[in-house]
Protein backbone atom coordinates (compact mmCIF):
# COMPACT_ATOMS: atom_id res chain seq x y z
CA UNK A 1 0.00 0.00 0.00
CA UNK A 2 1.15 3.35 -0.82
CA UNK A 3 1.53 5.31 2.25
CA UNK A 4 0.08 8.72 0.85
CA UNK A 5 -2.92 6.43 -0.67
CA UNK A 6 -4.42 5.49 2.36
CA UNK A 7 -7.27 2.80 1.55
CA UNK A 8 -10.52 4.21 1.84
CA UNK A 9 -11.98 1.74 4.20
CA UNK A 10 -9.49 2.94 5.91
CA UNK A 11 -9.93 6.47 5.97
CA UNK A 12 -13.60 6.33 6.38
CA UNK A 13 -13.25 4.53 9.26
CA UNK A 14 -10.40 7.17 10.82
CA UNK A 15 -12.63 9.90 9.47
CA UNK A 16 -16.18 8.38 11.07
CA UNK A 17 -14.39 7.00 14.53
CA UNK A 18 -12.54 10.61 15.55
CA UNK A 19 -14.55 12.62 13.43
CA UNK A 20 -18.17 12.79 15.28
CA UNK A 21 -18.46 14.24 18.46
CA UNK A 22 -21.78 15.15 20.33
CA UNK A 23 -22.53 17.54 18.34
CA UNK A 24 -22.62 17.91 14.64
CA UNK A 25 -20.51 20.68 12.75
CA UNK A 26 -22.64 19.97 9.35
CA UNK A 27 -25.03 23.13 9.67
CA UNK A 28 -21.73 25.21 9.85
CA UNK A 29 -21.22 23.60 6.35
CA UNK A 30 -24.70 24.20 5.24
CA UNK A 31 -24.78 27.77 5.98
CA UNK A 32 -21.55 28.80 4.60
CA UNK A 33 -22.45 31.97 2.27
CA UNK A 34 -21.62 31.79 -1.49
CA UNK A 35 -19.14 33.21 -2.83
CA UNK A 36 -20.03 36.61 -4.43
CA UNK A 37 -19.45 35.81 -8.45
CA UNK A 38 -18.23 38.79 -10.47
CA UNK A 39 -21.78 39.57 -12.35
CA UNK A 40 -23.18 40.02 -8.63
CA UNK A 41 -20.57 42.25 -8.45
CA UNK A 42 -20.84 44.61 -11.09
CA UNK A 43 -24.62 44.71 -11.17
CA UNK A 44 -24.12 45.64 -7.04
CA UNK A 45 -21.23 48.42 -8.02
CA UNK A 46 -22.68 51.92 -8.16
CA UNK A 47 -19.72 53.92 -8.73
CA UNK A 48 -15.73 53.33 -9.70
CA UNK A 49 -15.50 54.66 -5.78
CA UNK A 50 -16.43 51.28 -5.12
CA UNK A 51 -13.74 49.31 -5.88
CA UNK A 52 -10.99 49.36 -3.46
CA UNK A 53 -8.33 49.11 -5.88
CA UNK A 54 -6.45 52.59 -6.59
CA UNK A 55 -6.62 53.31 -10.59
CA UNK A 56 -2.92 53.44 -10.51
CA UNK A 57 -2.46 49.74 -8.92
CA UNK A 58 -5.16 47.82 -10.90
CA UNK A 59 -5.97 43.96 -10.17
CA UNK A 60 -4.49 41.28 -11.60
CA UNK A 61 -6.16 37.89 -12.08
CA UNK A 62 -3.97 34.82 -9.88
CA UNK A 63 -5.56 31.92 -11.00
CA UNK A 64 -7.82 30.12 -12.94
CA UNK A 65 -11.30 31.55 -11.62
CA UNK A 66 -11.29 35.35 -13.08
CA UNK A 67 -13.57 36.28 -10.11
CA UNK A 68 -10.40 36.15 -7.74
CA UNK A 69 -8.05 39.52 -8.14
CA UNK A 70 -5.27 40.49 -5.84
CA UNK A 71 -3.35 43.30 -5.76
CA UNK A 72 0.16 42.76 -7.40
CA UNK A 73 2.01 43.77 -4.39
CA UNK A 74 2.75 41.07 -2.50
CA UNK A 75 4.17 38.66 -5.34
CA UNK A 76 1.98 35.67 -5.08
CA UNK A 77 2.57 32.43 -7.55
CA UNK A 78 -0.17 31.21 -9.66
CA UNK A 79 -2.96 29.13 -8.34
CA UNK A 80 -6.03 27.74 -8.75
CA UNK A 81 -6.87 27.49 -5.03
CA UNK A 82 -8.24 30.57 -2.95
CA UNK A 83 -7.22 28.86 -0.05
CA UNK A 84 -3.74 28.39 -1.24
CA UNK A 85 -3.45 32.39 -2.17
CA UNK A 86 -4.59 33.57 1.53
CA UNK A 87 -1.97 31.17 2.91
CA UNK A 88 0.42 32.52 0.29
CA UNK A 89 -0.46 36.28 1.02
CA UNK A 90 0.10 35.81 5.49
CA UNK A 91 3.95 34.10 4.39
CA UNK A 92 4.69 36.76 2.27
CA UNK A 93 3.19 39.42 5.64
CA UNK A 94 5.07 37.35 7.84
CA UNK A 95 8.34 36.59 6.51
CA UNK A 96 8.39 40.16 4.22
CA UNK A 97 9.39 37.88 1.38
CA UNK A 98 10.44 39.15 -1.60
CA UNK A 99 9.11 37.77 -4.99
CA UNK A 100 12.48 36.22 -5.98
CA UNK A 101 12.00 34.56 -2.29
CA UNK A 102 8.55 33.58 -2.38
CA UNK A 103 9.29 32.01 -6.44
CA UNK A 104 12.34 30.51 -4.67
CA UNK A 105 9.80 29.10 -1.71
CA UNK A 106 6.99 27.88 -4.36
CA UNK A 107 9.63 25.08 -6.00
CA UNK A 108 10.77 24.30 -2.43
CA UNK A 109 7.19 23.29 -1.38
CA UNK A 110 6.89 21.74 -4.82
CA UNK A 111 9.86 19.51 -4.57
CA UNK A 112 9.58 18.60 -0.97
CA UNK A 113 6.98 16.02 -1.24
CA UNK A 114 6.46 12.73 1.14
CA UNK A 115 7.96 9.38 -0.88
CA UNK A 116 4.66 7.78 -2.09
CA UNK A 117 6.57 4.76 -3.63
CA UNK A 118 5.60 2.96 -0.60
CA UNK A 119 8.95 1.96 0.53
CA UNK A 120 8.56 3.20 3.53
CA UNK A 121 5.64 4.21 6.09
CA UNK A 122 3.34 7.30 5.88
CA UNK A 123 4.51 8.04 8.85
CA UNK A 124 8.54 8.11 7.93
CA UNK A 125 7.47 9.30 4.54
CA UNK A 126 6.04 12.79 6.30
CA UNK A 127 8.27 13.23 8.62
CA UNK A 128 11.80 12.63 6.43
CA UNK A 129 9.88 15.02 3.93
CA UNK A 130 8.85 17.71 6.37
CA UNK A 131 12.86 17.84 7.63
CA UNK A 132 13.68 18.74 4.64
CA UNK A 133 11.43 20.69 3.30
CA UNK A 134 12.04 22.87 7.06
CA UNK A 135 16.07 22.87 6.05
CA UNK A 136 15.48 24.34 2.63
CA UNK A 137 12.70 26.99 3.66
CA UNK A 138 15.03 27.95 6.36
CA UNK A 139 18.26 27.94 4.10
CA UNK A 140 16.63 30.52 1.66
CA UNK A 141 15.87 33.17 4.35
CA UNK A 142 17.87 36.05 6.29
CA UNK A 143 18.46 35.12 9.87
CA UNK A 144 16.09 37.81 10.54
CA UNK A 145 13.42 35.91 8.74
CA UNK A 146 14.22 32.38 9.99
CA UNK A 147 13.34 33.49 13.29
CA UNK A 148 10.44 34.78 12.11
CA UNK A 149 9.66 31.37 10.45
CA UNK A 150 10.30 29.35 13.75
CA UNK A 151 8.08 31.97 15.39
CA UNK A 152 5.11 31.22 13.23
CA UNK A 153 5.58 27.60 13.89
CA UNK A 154 5.08 27.96 17.86
CA UNK A 155 2.59 30.13 17.21
CA UNK A 156 0.88 28.44 14.63
CA UNK A 157 1.06 25.08 17.41
CA UNK A 158 -0.39 27.42 19.89
CA UNK A 159 -2.93 28.66 17.82
CA UNK A 160 -4.40 24.86 17.23
CA UNK A 161 -3.89 24.03 21.05
CA UNK A 162 -5.88 26.74 21.90
CA UNK A 163 -8.47 25.90 19.03
CA UNK A 164 -8.90 22.19 20.11
CA UNK A 165 -9.45 23.12 23.51
CA UNK A 166 -12.14 25.76 22.94
CA UNK A 167 -13.90 23.45 19.73
CA UNK A 168 -14.31 20.47 22.78
CA UNK A 169 -15.30 23.10 25.45
CA UNK A 170 -18.27 23.90 22.80
CA UNK A 171 -19.22 20.34 21.69
CA UNK A 172 -18.97 18.48 25.74
CA UNK A 173 -18.54 21.64 28.42
CA UNK A 174 -20.69 24.57 26.77
CA UNK A 175 -24.05 23.48 28.34
CA UNK A 176 -22.98 22.75 32.23
CA UNK A 177 -23.49 26.48 33.08
CA UNK A 178 -19.90 26.51 34.45
CA UNK A 179 -18.22 29.63 35.75
CA UNK A 180 -15.26 31.79 34.86
CA UNK A 181 -12.87 29.82 37.16
CA UNK A 182 -14.06 26.74 36.30
CA UNK A 183 -13.85 27.34 32.57
CA UNK A 184 -10.33 28.80 32.86
CA UNK A 185 -9.80 25.51 34.48
CA UNK A 186 -11.21 23.00 31.77
CA UNK A 187 -9.40 25.02 28.95
CA UNK A 188 -6.24 24.69 30.94
CA UNK A 189 -6.26 20.93 31.68
CA UNK A 190 -7.72 20.76 27.86
CA UNK A 191 -4.64 22.66 26.33
CA UNK A 192 -1.68 20.80 28.94
CA UNK A 193 -3.66 17.25 27.14
CA UNK A 194 -3.15 18.44 23.70
CA UNK A 195 0.20 19.61 24.52
CA UNK A 196 1.50 16.77 25.58
CA UNK A 197 0.21 14.58 22.47
CA UNK A 198 1.18 17.34 19.68
CA UNK A 199 5.58 17.37 21.49
CA UNK A 200 5.19 14.03 19.61
CA UNK A 201 4.76 15.33 16.67
CA UNK A 202 7.88 17.73 15.19
CA UNK A 203 7.35 21.09 13.77
CA UNK A 204 9.40 19.85 10.60
CA UNK A 205 6.55 17.00 10.08
CA UNK A 206 3.59 19.69 11.07
CA UNK A 207 4.91 21.45 7.53
CA UNK A 208 3.37 18.68 5.42
CA UNK A 209 0.00 18.15 7.70
CA UNK A 210 -3.41 18.86 6.40
CA UNK A 211 -3.57 22.02 8.91
CA UNK A 212 0.11 23.27 7.87
CA UNK A 213 -0.06 27.03 7.58
CA UNK A 214 2.80 26.25 4.33
CA UNK A 215 0.40 26.67 0.97
CA UNK A 216 1.40 22.57 -0.11
CA UNK A 217 -0.24 21.21 -2.65
CA UNK A 218 0.40 17.33 -1.08
CA UNK A 219 -2.54 15.60 0.25
CA UNK A 220 -1.21 13.92 3.82
CA UNK A 221 -3.54 13.11 6.67
CA UNK A 222 -4.65 15.22 10.11
CA UNK A 223 -2.74 15.27 13.16
CA UNK A 224 -4.76 12.60 14.83
CA UNK A 225 -4.87 10.57 11.67
CA UNK A 226 -0.66 10.77 11.82
CA UNK A 227 -1.03 10.26 15.87
CA UNK A 228 -3.36 7.18 15.67
CA UNK A 229 -1.17 5.73 13.18
CA UNK A 230 1.66 5.79 15.15
CA UNK A 231 0.03 4.26 17.66
CA UNK A 232 -1.50 1.87 15.68
CA UNK A 233 0.39 0.80 13.02
CA UNK A 234 0.46 2.03 9.16
CA UNK A 235 -2.97 -0.04 8.61
CA UNK A 236 -4.80 -0.64 11.44
CA UNK A 237 -8.22 -2.75 11.60
CA UNK A 238 -10.98 -1.24 12.70
CA UNK A 239 -11.33 -2.85 15.84
CA UNK A 240 -8.42 -1.59 16.76
CA UNK A 241 -9.39 2.06 15.97
CA UNK A 242 -13.03 0.98 17.83
CA UNK A 243 -10.71 0.60 20.76
CA UNK A 244 -8.60 3.27 20.81
CA UNK A 245 -11.84 5.43 20.38
CA UNK A 246 -13.43 3.52 23.53
CA UNK A 247 -10.38 4.55 25.51
CA UNK A 248 -10.18 8.00 24.67
CA UNK A 249 -13.97 8.12 25.50
CA UNK A 250 -13.69 6.50 28.51
CA UNK A 251 -11.09 8.79 29.69
CA UNK A 252 -12.66 11.73 29.12
CA UNK A 253 -15.47 10.56 32.45
CA UNK A 254 -12.65 11.50 34.66
CA UNK A 255 -11.14 14.13 33.01
CA UNK A 256 -12.75 16.88 34.87
CA UNK A 257 -13.46 15.55 38.12
CA UNK A 258 -11.59 18.08 40.79
CA UNK A 259 -13.50 20.92 38.33
CA UNK A 260 -16.97 20.09 38.40
CA UNK A 261 -19.08 19.47 40.64
CA UNK A 262 -21.03 16.25 41.54
CA UNK A 263 -24.07 17.65 39.34
CA UNK A 264 -22.20 18.94 36.91
CA UNK A 265 -20.28 15.65 36.44
CA UNK A 266 -23.28 13.23 36.42
CA UNK A 267 -24.78 15.65 33.72
CA UNK A 268 -20.92 15.53 31.69
CA UNK A 269 -20.70 11.46 32.23
CA UNK A 270 -24.03 11.10 30.99
CA UNK A 271 -23.24 12.41 27.94
CA UNK A 272 -19.86 10.56 27.68
CA UNK A 273 -21.75 7.42 28.77
CA UNK A 274 -23.99 8.27 25.24
CA UNK A 275 -20.99 8.27 23.52
CA UNK A 276 -19.69 5.13 24.25
CA UNK A 277 -23.38 3.76 23.85
CA UNK A 278 -23.26 4.95 20.26
CA UNK A 279 -19.60 3.53 19.65
CA UNK A 280 -20.89 -0.03 21.59
CA UNK A 281 -23.54 -0.64 18.74
CA UNK A 282 -21.31 0.27 16.03
CA UNK A 283 -18.65 -1.60 17.08
CA UNK A 284 -19.79 -4.26 19.88
CA UNK A 285 -17.35 -4.64 22.21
Amino acid sequence: MKPILISSTITLIIGFSFGWLFKSSSHEIQDTPKPITQNTRQNNSTSPSDNDTPPDKPNRPISNNPDRTLRTDPYIPPTSDAKLDAKWLRLSETLSLTPEQTKTLAAIIEKNHPDSSGETSLQDAISTAGKNLEASILSSLTPEQQQAFKDLQNRNLQNQLSAKAMRFYSDELADLDLTPQQREQALETLTQEYQQKAESIPHSTRLLLSNSFLPVTVNTIAEDGFLLLSSLGETPDPQQIAEARRTEIQNKSTRFQNILTPAQLQIYQQKVQESLTNLEQIFPN
